[in-house]
């Protein structure tokens, strides 16, 4: 053999060698550098700021440490790829406890992989990468993009770099880059053709209050087109006086409802390719053009009965006259299967069943919905899911995707969910049924 190929290849051998050296024992860094610079969508979780606001005794944190073997002490950070792939990054308390946790492991380029529920998990002795969901340990390409990013000399993303120095316990930013487009159509159509979709960010704060959990969010844009068109759509709503609430006599699985200026909102809605065609749908069967601008205040939905075989809702809207009703003996009813009428000469009401439809006499409070009135009242819109019914109705797909019933169980605990918006911005609010501290101390028994 050529003496030169011998030496070229001893070389290559000997870089080849110390790449892999390097690989297994050199890798370093904080969970942080695992973040992709180009991630559209990041967040940070600090465990021992949440701990510190929410009252929890410090040793259930360290409970936690010990049967995940990852550490909690120091911040969790999550991130959306390009590619829409999920991921979590921290650091490693102890990779025997983390390696307990894992099923079907497997060893490449000196990092362990095995699967937590349905995230593939990679780490070594310091850091941990979780990237899903619904992934399997046959994903080469996945197994290929979690090496890099363990790999990788992070040269700083600048979605998470806008979060340093926020001092909430979680924090949130997601780029519109990474919604669907079909989604990002309807949100804000006729985007031009190279439109910078990480100039728009929606970012959202994190605060923890006695059996509260509150995300504030808004929205941070650099375009003058969406700007304007959020300020359009803003301009449709107006603030609920939640004089409807004693109707919604059933108690909701869920609850939703907005002040809607029924005009303008129409025409918003018209000029959106999508939302135009559903209307054009619905004016086949009822004055749906006429309907909806005959709205103007509250309009809500109650739904008490959600199941996989079955559903119920009653929707009720505050109209000017009710015109619209008057060619009601054409309208297809076979295709509307529902029940459309006037409760009393301004409210609007439709139901797919019978014993939800009101009554002027017979209105009797919804004390679930009133011990929340002072938060209804005055927003824009508002969205209340009983939490624990819902759980009951995804059990089964929870079950499928590998999570436990300790999982299932802590979930049950989160009482409601209530989203409203206001000219402040949005909230997102986790009601729990029990302390922070009661339901660390279950998660960890």
């Amino acid at each position: 053999m050529n003496r030169k190929v011998v030496i070229s290849m001893a070389i290559v051998t000997v870089l080849m060698a110390n790449v892999v050296l390097y690989c297994i024992f050199f890798r370093d860094g904080d969970a942080r550098s695992m973040v992709p610079d180009d991630a559209t969508g990041v967040a940070v979780l600090d465990v021992r700021r949440l701990v510190k606001e929410a009252d929890i005794d410090e040793s259930k944190l360290k409970g936690i440490d010990n049967r995940t073997g990852i550490d909690f002490a120091n911040k969790v950070y999550g991130f959306m790829t390009k590619a829409g792939n999920v991921g979590f990054a921290a650091m490693v308390s102890n990779d025997d406890d983390l390696d307990d946790c894992l099923s079907d492991r497997r060893t490449r380029r000196g990092l362990t992989f095995g699967m937590m529920g349905s995230f593939v998990v990679c780490h070594d002795t310091k850091r941990v990468l979780l990237m899903g969901p619904m992934a399997s340990l046959k994903d080469e390409v996945l197994q290929d993009e979690m090496i890099s990013l363990m790999d990788k000399e992070s040269e700083g993303c600048a979605l998470l770099d806008s979060i340093e120095g926020n001092i909430s316990p979680l924090a949130v930013r997601i780029t519109m880059e990474a919604l669907p487009e079909r989604i990002r159509n309807v949100i804000v159509p006729n985007l031009p053709d190279g439109f910078d979709m990480t100039r728009v960010q929606i970012a959202m704060d994190g605060t923890v209050r006695e059996k509260q959990i509150c995300l504030h969010s808004h929205v941070v844009t650099g375009s003058s087109l969406v700007n304007n068109h959020l300020e359009e759509l803003l301009e449709c709503l107006k603030p609920m006086d939640a004089s409807m609430l004693s109707m919604s006599n059933a108690k909701p699985v869920v609850w939703f409802g907005m002040g809607v200026k029924g005009e303008e909102l129409l025409y918003f809605l018209r000029k959106n390719g999508l939302t135009r065609a559903a209307m054009m749908g619905l004016s086949m069967n009822i004055d749906a053009d006429r309907m909806l601008s005959a709205i103007d205040g509250d309009m809500c939905v109650s739904i008490p009965e959600l199941g996989l075989h079955k559903f119920s809702y009653l929707m009720l809207a505050h109209v000017t006259n009710g015109k619209f009703m008057e060619n009601e003996g054409e309208w297809n009813k076979d295709v509307i299967k529902a029940h459309i009428g006037l409760a009393d000469e301004n409210t609007l009401y439709a139901t797919n069943s019978t014993r939800l439809i009101p009554s002027s006499t017979e209105f009797n409070p919804n004390i679930i919905l009133q011990s929340v009135y002072s938060e209804i009242r005055g927003s824009k819109f508002y969205l209340r899911v009983e939490t624990e019914s819902l759980w009951n109705v995804m059990a089964p797909l929870l079950a499928a995707l590998g999570y436990s019933n300790k999982v299932y169980s802590s979930l049950c605990e989160i009482g409601s969910v209530c989203f409203r918006m206001d000219d402040e911005g949005a909230w997102l609010e986790w009601n729990l049924n029990s302390g922070l501290n009661d339901i660390f101390g279950k998660w960890i028994e």
